[in-house]
């Protein structure tokens, strides 16, 4: 059973005393959660998922036995490379294991990975503020203060009040840095603010020039404004900085797919999948590549895989009707259609006009 951090929202298993994210006490923990019966090694019972790991690090951290849990940790983010809230707990096992640089760079990475999740930046400010780190300190707690609008009410508090006591102390903050840019970046291009959007990332990678990440979103932003080629520059300048990042192969995979040039779209959306096997959006695209390159039987076979992994994809079984449609298996592509048509979301406008056309044009 998990519950939730009453102080900073995570989910943890019921069993822990302790917040491994925050260090909040568990009130409504359950009375088995004594740390001697704690789970005796990193490998998880049942599933194997990235949740089965990092909830199992959760109970170790909560036991303090750090390294079990930095090892749990990882089993998480080697089996999805975007789990956030595993980059973020892999940070707090390896600061209080005593690898307090190493535990730095992990939360870095977990800005890198989701520059809008506040609580990675009170996590990081939190850790500085223990190195004696004052100025680095304030400016990460001023990044999560700006992003804090749906964060617990006792988190926000606490942001203050070590604000308000490193301010009483005379201590100023850090200029920007390059990952608090690519926080203000990924909030202007969510305003749809796009040539802002690439002024801050142009100024974070003039302070960390291989940033992934900011590359990144950098190329996203060109896309939207219509500089197609000038994004796939960014795409590709970010996989020779770091080939490792699933994100990158998907945005390439993507903008090829613009291009009509299905076939590397479909080699990119691999090696997306590859890196992190359980991306949904990655396995679509590639979906989609294979359809529209004219490869049907593939293409079913993918939008099925999709569906296997969430039923609720409307487009993927729009995807799946058409494949269906394409390979002459009208009785199936009806069935699909009507499925498609009896949940699709409004803002598959065209899509589900194309639908009816062809679910009429079938029962005739």
């Amino acid at each position: 059973m998990l519950l939730r951090c009453s102080s900073c929202g995570a989910l943890i298993s019921d069993r822990a005393r302790v917040c491994p994210l925050c260090s909040t006490p568990l009130a409504a923990a359950s009375p088995s959660s004594d740390p001697k019966a704690a789970p005796t090694g990193p490998a998880p019972a049942g599933p194997d998922t990235p949740r089965d790991w990092n909830d199992r690090g959760g109970k170790l951290f909560a036991a303090g036995r750090y390294p079990e849990a930095l090892a749990c940790f990882e089993g998480a983010i080697t089996r999805s490379p975007l789990y956030v809230e595993a980059w973020v707990n892999k940070a707090n096992a390896l600061f209080e294991s005593g690898q307090r640089e190493e535990g730095l760079q992990a939360a870095l990475r977990a800005i890198e990975v989701e520059p809008l999740f506040a609580r990675t930046w009170f996590n990081k400010g939190a850790m500085e503020n223990r190195m004696g780190r004052s100025a680095l300190a304030l400016a990460s707690f001023r990044e999560f203060l700006s992003l804090a609008t749906s964060e617990p009410l006792k988190l926000v508090a606490e942001a203050r009040r070590a604000t308000r006591e490193l301010k009483a102390a005379g201590k100023r903050p850090a200029p920007r840095s390059a990952h608090a840019f690519l926080t203000q970046a990924s909030q202007l291009i969510g305003e749809g603010k796009f040539a802002q959007a690439v002024e801050a990332l142009d100024r974070a990678l003039a302070l960390l020039p291989n940033l992934g990440t900011a590359l990144l979103l950098k190329g996203d932003a060109l896309s939207e404004m219509g500089r197609a080629r000038k994004a796939m520059a960014c795409y590709d300048h970010g996989l020779e900085a770091d080939g490792s990042d699933p994100r990158l192969w998907h945005a390439k995979g993507a903008a090829l797919s613009k291009q009509r040039r299905h076939e590397k779209a479909v080699a990119c959306y691999d090696e997306a999948l590859r890196l992190d096997p359980g991306n949904l959006r990655s396995r679509s695209g590639r979906a989609w590549a294979l359809f529209q390159g004219g490869r049907h039987p593939e293409a079913l076979a993918a939008f099925e895989e999709v569906l296997a992994r969430e039923r609720r994809d409307s487009l993927a079984r729009f995807g799946k009707a058409c494949a269906e449609d394409q390979l002459g298996r009208p009785a199936d592509a009806a069935r699909s259609y009507k499925k498609f048509l009896d949940r699709a979301e409004p803002r598959l406008a065209p899509q589900i006009e194309h639908a009816r056309v062809r679910l009429r044009a079938l029962k005739a």
